[in-house]
C-alpha cells in the first residue's frame, strides 16, 4: 500500500488571474470541488490542498505549480515526542543553554531553527475573521486582505503565547524541540533584555533566538492554517482544551518541520516536463522566510452599497404553499367525509372504479415529466455564451458571483449573492415544523466570467445553492456548528450562495436600462415570446376550438401588458444605477425556464432533471395502466 503524502500550497491574499485559470481544470482532471479549492488557496498560511499516493499527487503538485502557487508534496512524519518545557535559560558566548525538568539542552550559535509561536487561546483567529468579515462585508472581496505578518505577531503576542523551537539538522532531522510559554519561565535569564512585559521578555526571547540561529524561520499562523490535526479547540461549557490544542500545536510543528527538510515543488515540476512560472526556483528560500513582510496588498475595492430595502420577490409554488394547499384538500375531504358518505362514494369509489382518478393523477404525473424533458433539452441546447460577446434572448452563462451590495446572510454573518433562512419548532409528535422562511429577495448581484460582468437579477429564478448550515438559536454568528442537541425545539437551517461561488444561469438577457424602452416595445418583445410558446397560449384559448381568435388575442395582449408595466414599475423604483448595460433575468412572458444553479456543469442539472423525468414517467405509466385496468374491468 502506497505511504499517503501531503500536497500542501501556501496561500495567497488576493485571486490572481492564474488561480481563477486554475480552478475549472482542478475540477474536471481531478475532481476536486472549485469552491473549497479556492477557499484553501485564498488566506494565508499553509493548506492541505489533497492527500493520497505520491505518484497520484504529483501531477496536481505540478499542475498548481505551473499556475503561480507555491507548493510543496511531503510525506507527513508522525510526531515522536512533543516539545519540552522550559524553565529557565542562559546566554553563553557560543551557545544558549535551555534549562529543562530532564536535562540542560543547547541551542549552538549557527543551528537551524524552526520557530512556532501560536496563541493557544484563539483571539488571533477570531480578529482574522472579523476583520475579513468586515472588510467583505462593506468593501468588497477585491477588498479583503488577512493581517499581515506584522500585525498578527503583535496580536498573538498580546494574547496567550506559546514558543515552540525546533532545531533541525538536514541528515538527522529534527533533533529536539522546546517549548516556552508566556509567563511561565524565568526571565532573569534574558539578563540586561529583561523587562516587566510578558509580552515584551517574548519578544526579546525571540530576537535573541535569531540572534543565535543561523538559519531561522519563524510561524505564526498556527489555527489560520488549514492543516489535518492543527485547529484550534475554544472551550465549551467549561470544558479544559489546553492539552488538546498543545497537541495540535506539536502537530502543527512536525508538519512545518517536514516543509524544511523534504524535497522542494520546483523539481517535481521539471519532472512533468512543465514550465516552472518566475521565483518558484527558489522556493526552498521562500518557505524558510514566512516570517518576512507582506507581498504589496491588493488595493481598496469601493465600499459596496447596502442592500436596497423593499425588493420583495414574488414566491413560486414552494413548500409552503404546497402544505397550505394538502391543507386544503384535506378540509374538503374532512367536508365529504362529514356528510352521509354519497359524495365520498361519488368522488372516490366511483372515480377509482371507472378509473377516472388514476387517469387524472397519470395526466399530471405526465405534464411533470413533458416539463422536466423540456427544461433538460432547452439545457443542452442553449449554447454557452461569453459575456462580452451577449447577445439578447436566452442565453447559458457559467461565471464567478460578485456581489453588488454589501449582502449578508442574517445566521452565520456571511457575505453572499443570494440566502433563504428557514426556522423550525418541535410539534406534538416531535417533528420540525416550518414556522417561518425568509430570503434575500430580488437582490441583484454580478456574474463575471473573466471576459465581462452581467447583471444576475434572481426575482423568480429556480435556485439551487449547494451551501446549507444549520443552528439552534444562541449558535448564530461568524462560525456556526450545529450541536445537534436534541433538547433544544426550535433550530434554523441557512442556505446561500457565497461571494464567489461558480454559477450555471440559464435566462432572459435583456438592456439593463429598461425605462428607455416604449411600453409598446417591451410589449412586442413579450408577446414574440408568448407566439413562440404553443403550450403558453392555451390559457387564453377561452372556448377551446385549439386556435387563438381576435378576442382571445386581444385579451393575450392586454395581459402580456399589464404585466410588462407591473414589472417595469417595479425595477424602475428598486434598481440602482449599475455598471453594465445587460440584465439576465425572468422571461417577460414567464414562459421560459430561469435557474440558477450554484455548479460548474450543466450536467449535473440535466443529469437530475433525467432522473426525475424517469420517474414521473414511469409513475405515470403506472397509474395509466391502473386507470386502463379499472376501466376495462
Amino acid at each position: 500500500m502506497s505511504e499517503t503524502h501531503y500536497l500542501l500550497v501556501s496561500r495567497t491574499l488576493a485571486e490572481t488571474e492564474e488561480m481563477r485559470a486554475l480552478l475549472p481544470r482542478l475540477a474536471e482532471q481531478f475532481r476536486l470541488d472549485a469552491f473549497t479549492a479556492r477557499q484553501r488557496l485564498l488566506g494565508r498560511g499553509t493548506a492541505l490542498l489533497a492527500q493520497g499516493a505520491r505518484k497520484q499527487l504529483e501531477k496536481l503538485a505540478a499542475l498548481v505549480t505551473q499556475h503561480g502557487i507555491a507548493a510543496q508534496l511531503i510525506h507527513p512524519t508522525p510526531p515522536r515526542f512533543a516539545p519540552t518545557r522550559v524553565r529557565r535559560l542562559q546566554i553563553r558566548q557560543d551557545f544558549l543553554e535551555f534549562s529543562t525538568p530532564a536535562a540542560p539542552l543547547r541551542l549552538e550559535r549557527g543551528a537551524r531553527v524552526l520557530a512556532i509561536l501560536a496563541d493557544l487561546s484563539g483571539q488571533a483567529i477570531q480578529k482574522n475573521l472579523r476583520r475579513l468579515m468586515v472588510q467583505n462585508t462593506y468593501q468588497g472581496a477585491a477588498a479583503v486582505t488577512p493581517l499581515s505578518d506584522e500585525e498578527l505577531l503583535r496580536v498573538v503576542l498580546r494574547a496567550q503565547p506559546v514558543l515552540d523551537l525546533y532545531l533541525i539538522d538536514d541528515a538527522q532531522g529534527v533533533q529536539t524541540a522546546l517549548r516556552l510559554m508566556s509567563g511561565g519561565f524565568d526571565p532573569s535569564g534574558l539578563e540586561e533584555r529583561a523587562g516587566p512585559s510578558t509580552v515584551g521578555n517574548m519578544e526579546q526571547l525571540i530576537a535573541l533566538v535569531r540572534e543565535y540561529a543561523g538559519e531561522f524561520t519563524l510561524h505564526c499562523d498556527f489555527g489560520l492554517a488549514l492543516l489535518p490535526g492543527c485547529q484550534v479547540r475554544k472551550s465549551e461549557n467549561g470544558e479544559d482544551v489546553h492539552e488538546a490544542n498543545l497537541a495540535a500545536l506539536t502537530r502543527f510543528g512536525w508538519l512545518m518541520s517536514d516543509r524544511v527538510l523534504q524535497r522542494p515543488m520546483p523539481e517535481i515540476a521539471q519532472a512533468h516536463g512543465l514550465p516552472i512560472p518566475p521565483g518558484l526556483d527558489i522556493l526552498r528560500a521562500e518557505i524558510a522566510a514566512q516570517d518576512s513582510p507582506v507581498a504589496e496588498q491588493p488595493p481598496t475595492g469601493a465600499i459596496l452599497p447596502p442592500p436596497p430595502a423593499a425588493i420583495p420577490s414574488r414566491r413560486r409554488w414552494g413548500r409552503r404553499h404546497i402544505f397550505s394547499g394538502s391543507a386544503v384538500a384535506g378540509a374538503a375531504l374532512a367536508v365529504l367525509f362529514s356528510g352521509d358518505g354519497r359524495l365520498v362514494h361519488l368522488v372516490v369509489h366511483e372515480g377509482m372504479r371507472t378509473g377516472l382518478l388514476p387517469a387524472a393523477v397519470s395526466a399530471g404525473l405526465f405534464s411533470g415529466a413533458f416539463y422536466c424533458l423540456r427544461v433538460k433539452r432547452l439545457i443542452e441546447n442553449t449554447p454557452t455564451s461569453r459575456i462580452r460577446s451577449l447577445a439578447m434572448g436566452m442565453v447559458e452563462l457559467n461565471g464567478q458571483a460578485r456581489r453588488k451590495y454589501a449582502l449578508v446572510s442574517p445566521a452565520t454573518q456571511t457575505a453572499c449573492v443570494w440566502y433563504r433562512l428557514r426556522r423550525y419548532r418541535r410539534n406534538e409528535k416531535s417533528a420540525w415544523q416550518l414556522t417561518s422562511e425568509s430570503d434575500s429577495g430580488a437582490v441583484p448581484f454580478f456574474l463575471d466570467d473573466g471576459t465581462g460582468n452581467v447583471t444576475v437579477d434572481p426575482q423568480g429564478a429556480r435556485i439551487k445553492p449547494t451551501v446549507k448550515h444549520e443552528g439552534f438559536p444562541g449558535q448564530e454568528g461568524l462560525l456556526v456548528r450545529s450541536l445537534g442537541s436534541g433538547e433544544t425545539n426550535e433550530k434554523w437551517v441557512e442556505e446561500l450562495i457565497h461571494e464567489g461561488a461558480y454559477l450555471y444561469v440559464l435566462g432572459s438577457a435583456r438592456p439593463y436600462r429598461e425605462q428607455s424602452l416604449s411600453l409598446a416595445e417591451r410589449t412586442r418583445e413579450a408577446l414574440r415570446e408568448l407566439k413562440l410558446d404553443p403550450k403558453a397560449l392555451e390559457k387564453y384559448d377561452r372556448n377551446g376550438d385549439g386556435r387563438i381568435d381576435a378576442e382571445e388575442w386581444d385579451l393575450a395582449r392586454a395581459a402580456v401588458e399589464e404585466q410588462t408595466l407591473r414589472e417595469h414599475l417595479h425595477r424602475r423604483e428598486s434598481a440602482a444605477p449599475g455598471t453594465t448595460s445587460v440584465v439576465i433575468g425572468r422571461s417577460c412572458s414567464h414562459t421560459r425556464p430561469f435557474i440558477i444553479a450554484q455548479t460548474q456543469s450543466e450536467a449535473h442539472l440535466t443529469r437530475g432533471y433525467a432522473w426525475t423525468m424517469t420517474a414521473l414517467f414511469a409513475a405515470a405509466l403506472a397509474a395509466a395502466v391502473w386507470a386502463m385496468t379499472s376501466w376495462l374491468g
